[in-house]
């Protein structure tokens, strides 16, 4: 019995999360407004999973030096809201369904892409700018992803989305009014962005919006795991949010065995199931 009444306080935890995530997602962002950042979570919710033309590329074998960029913009892909995005509906795809075809390659000229598309992020984008555009659409479709997971290992449909508010305007006009471009860092041996280190990061300001970015020294650490969600203080927010409540304890999951902590009451095979959802998911990250 106590088993069983831990599960349905669980499950309302996660329930809760979800849609709260969902919230945020579908509210301003960044560098994002908010109807920008609705219809790329439309176009995910639609994406993933169902779409003909990404399910091909997945088990493609493309030539030597194929520009797989250009093959997945120029597919006929099923969209929800291509009108909304424009070209930027195919990258959602891509982050959504393709995480194990894509490459530095590929996120240089995403990286492009951002740039020029009219509408997404500050017009006339410094390299700040458009970096951290980048990585809010990357984590928008991550944890969009991760709500679909969710929602399928549970066998309930994607959910709908939350009425808009009316606030559209993106919290920040330039990612020079939350972080130090100065302070942007490449490691090309653990990602293709940039990252930003804590002491680059405008605090003053953050805590002024009411932001409550997380400030573990861990979470900013250059080689941290989800160190490339930096250039975008809503997204790593959210997504340790979300991450906190539906998933393990990194403590947990390096002693991972048969026999869970007792506070969590799901089975090993659900575990593994989640997992194997969620590693996909947090690829888009990376």
């Amino acid at each position: 019995m106590a088993v069983q009444e831990g599960v349905v306080e669980a499950r309302a935890r996660m329930d809760e999360q979800a849609r709260r995530t969902l919230e945020a997602l579908c509210g301003p962002g960044d560098l994002l407004g908010a109807s920008v950042r609705r219809a790329i979570v439309k176009e995910a919710f639609a994406a993933r999973g169902r779409c003909a033309a990404c399910l091909e590329l997945r088990g493609a074998c493309l030539r030597k030096g194929a520009n797989f960029f250009s093959v997945c913009q120029n597919r006929s892909h099923t969209y929800k809201s291509e009108s909304e995005l424009g070209a930027l509906a195919p990258m959602v795809h891509a982050l959504a369904n393709l995480q194990t075809k894509l490459s530095t390659e590929w996120y240089q000229q995403a990286l492009e892409l951002v740039k020029v598309t009219e509408g997404v992020g500050p017009p006339s984008p410094s390299h700040a700018d458009a970096r951290s555009t980048l990585t809010e659409i990357i984590c928008v479709v991550a944890l969009s992803v991760g709500i679909t997971a969710f929602n399928a290992v549970l066998g309930k449909p994607v959910p709908d989305l939350p009425p808009s508010n009316g606030k559209d305007e993106a919290h920040f006009s330039k990612a020079s009014e939350f972080l130090n471009p100065n302070a942007l860092a490449t490691d090309a041996n653990f990602s293709w962005t940039q990252v930003v280190c804590k002491a680059g990061m405008k605090w003053d300001v953050l805590r002024a919006r009411g932001f409550n970015v997380p400030e573990a020294g861990s979470l900013w650490e250059r080689d941290g795991p989800i160190s490339e969600l930096s250039t975008n203080p809503c997204g790593l927010r959210d997504f340790v949010a979300f991450s906190t409540v539906m998933f393990m304890d990194l403590s947990e999951v390096l002693n991972f065995s048969s026999t869970l902590p007792k506070h969590r009451n799901l089975r090993r095979e659900d575990l593994e199931l989640v997992a194997s959802e969620y590693a996909a998911g947090v690829a888009c990250a990376f």
